[in-house]
Parts: structure tokens; C-alpha cells; sequence
């Protein structure tokens, strides 16, 4: 299993505000890769994304905008990522999110998965709070099962692949504006497909400079 890390600037801007949602302008720049992975199409960048009041990201499928819109549209509107309580917490308490990783690849095969059921259940838990911040702890852990198409012609057969996700990361956040200070989230995937097994573990970290 193979490494390789990116590193990059993103400067962020809000653009509007209507009712629950926020439009921002995400800017890339300069982008240091230091493996192999595909970077080519990231630096220099722009994306523009929704942001409902509770921290998650939304495809606006109404916006003209390419990039990252595409992208959460491609993932059927779900992502991984910080969900903010829909109530009132205090410091040890936990709420949770749940993925529909079933509609995840549904939407992002295109079709040739077949019958793609399961869930990523997301666990936050509010570690520490004050006036200017609050730091979210967080876990995770799911999968998702379904059919792909292999081989061709008299050997063409449906195929069963399962996989398996868990990890967990913390995020710290500003509290008058919700954007992170920082954050990390570690990804752990083991998949099967047919008689092969594959496994890869993927880390995502940010700073605010």
C-alpha cells in the first residue's frame, strides 16, 4: 500500500446568505504534492459550495458553478464530513449523522453498481468548549455492499464487493463563524471483491493560517 501527501492553501470567502444557506468561494493555490496522487486539476482551483446552517456541505443544483457542485451531486448529496447537533449540547454529549452509502455509489457508479445497500454512522461528541471555540471529536464506522458487472462475453458475471470504513478524527471550531481552525479525519477502508481483498487508509488535515 503506497503514500503520498498533498498540502495546499485554500482561501475562503462567503458570498451570499439565503435563509439556511451559505454560498462560499473556496480558492486553491499553491498545491505541493509529495507522492503520486492526482493533483493536476487542484491548484489554482475554484470551487463554490453551499453550506447549510448546520456545517454540511449541499450541491445547489441550480448553480452554474463546476467543480466541487458537480462533485457532491455525483456523491447523491452525501458526504462525510462535520454535521453540526440539531439541538442544544453541552461538553460529553454526542449526536450523530447518518451516511446513506448506498445512494454514495448508486450515484457515483453511474449506475453499474448494483443494488448498492449500507450506512456510515457518524458519532460526534463535544469534547471541549469555550467562548471562541469548541473542539468536536469524532467516529465513524459502516460499509456498503453491492453487485459490479466483471468480465466479458460468456464469462460476464455479477460480482459481490463488500466494503468496510472506520476511523474518527476531531475538529476544532471557531464558534461566531462555525468554520474549522483545524481539523483531522483518518479513514480505514477494507474492501472485497470476489475472492481479492484490498485495504487503504486515508488521512485529511487542515489549519487555519
Amino acid at each position: 500500500m503506497g503514500s503520498s501527501t498533498v498540502n495546499a492553501v485554500t482561501a475562503l470567502k462567503v458570498l451570499s446568505h439565503e435563509k439556511d444557506y451559505y454560498r462560499v468561494e473556496m480558492r486553491v493555490s499553491n498545491v505541493k504534492n509529495g507522492g503520486n496522487a492526482p493533483t493536476a486539476n487542484l491548484d489554482k482551483a475554484v470551487y463554490v459550495l453551499d453550506y447549510d446552517s448546520y456545517g454540511q456541505m449541499k450541491a445547489d443544483p441550480k448553480s452554474a458553478s463546476a467543480g466541487a457542485q458537480r462533485l457532491l451531486g455525483g456523491f447523491g448529496n452525501e458526504t462525510i464530513g462535520m454535521q453540526f447537533a440539531h439541538h442544544p449540547v453541552a461538553v460529553g454529549d454526542t449526536w450523530t449523522n447518518t451516511v446513506d452509502m448506498g445512494k454514495i455509489m448508486a450515484t457515483m457508479s453511474k449506475g453499474q453498481a448494483k443494488n448498492p445497500v449500507g450506512t456510515v454512522v457518524m458519532t460526534f461528541k463535544l469534547v471541549q468548549a469555550s467562548t471562541k471555540s469548541a473542539v468536536i471529536s469524532c467516529t465513524l464506522k459502516g460499509g456498503v455492499k453491492m453487485e459490479v458487472t466483471a468480465g466479458s462475453g460468456a464469462n460476464k458475471r455479477l460480482m459481490q464487493v463488500s466494503q468496510s470504513m472506520s476511523g474518527g478524527g476531531q475538529y476544532t471550531v471557531e464558534r461566531s463563524t462555525g468554520v474549522y481552525l483545524a481539523s483531522n479525519l483518518k479513514i480505514q477502508t477494507a474492501t472485497t471483491a470476489g475472492s481479492q481483498h484490498f485495504s487503504s487508509s486515508q488521512s485529511v488535515s487542515m489549519k487555519r493560517l
